[in-house]
């Protein structure tokens, strides 16, 4: 009895997928290769080259406040005004005490007996202490905005620097200058004219003196 051989062939199921894969190829052994399409490179765009500077403003270092205080002024000279500590707010407590503020170029702006609102740093080398009341010319606002360091009114509000504000203190000096060489002259005019007409009455009188009274 011939022997029957029955050759049973595997059946293998594969798994389904979504993605959409290259054609088959066969190989010359009979096995298929699926071929799986590279993916396309992805492009990254440049980076600008362009972008915004701000250049910050060129400043002086801002002097720390060494004392912030509010004062009467008892004194004044070209460069140092005299307060009377009224109220310390910042610094060491100097109340009821006198001290000298250096303002190089705005001493002048300061009324002895008014009360000022006045902060003030420290000069390390002569321990003086330094305030000011105007900007300095041509000083970027920006640096002048951040710098704490000025004098006020006890109030708040910012200092007379008009024109005639440096004359505070001596309005008594200034009307005596202007208005006295005034009157001299006015009055002088004054006295000229009376006496022109005081010798011209003396004259009428005289010359009718002399003719005699006029007979009819």
């Amino acid at each position: 009895m011939a022997a029957a051989f029955v050759v049973v062939a595997p059946i293998v199921v594969g798994r389904a997928t979504t993605a959409a894969a290259a054609p088959a190829t066969t190989t010359p052994g009979g096995a298929a290769v699926t071929t799986v399409a590279e993916a396309a490179p992805t492009t990254v765009a440049a980076p600008s080259t362009t972008s915004t500077t701000v250049v910050a403003a060129r400043c002086d270092p801002i002097a720390p406040t060494a004392l912030l205080f509010v004062g009467t002024v008892v004194s004044r000279q070209p460069t140092i005004v005299r307060f009377h500590v009224d109220e310390v707010r910042i610094g060491p407590q100097l109340g009821d005490l006198e001290i000298d503020v250096s303002y190089v170029r705005d001493a002048r702006f300061f009324d002895v007996g008014t009360r000022y609102l006045v902060t003030a740093a420290q000069d390390p080398d002569t321990n003086l202490y330094l305030s000011k009341v105007r900007t300095r010319r041509g000083e970027d606002p920006r640096c002048t905005a951040k710098d704490p360091i000025y004098s006020a009114l006890a109030n708040g509000t910012p200092i007379d620097t008009g024109v005639f504000s440096g004359l505070k203190g001596t309005r008594g000096k200034v009307v005596r200058a202007f208005l006295l060489p005034l009157a001299a002259v006015v009055g002088a005019l004054f006295a000229l004219v009376a006496l022109k007409w005081l010798v011209i009455y003396v004259g009428r009188g005289v010359r009718r003196l002399v003719k005699g009274p006029v007979r009819s």
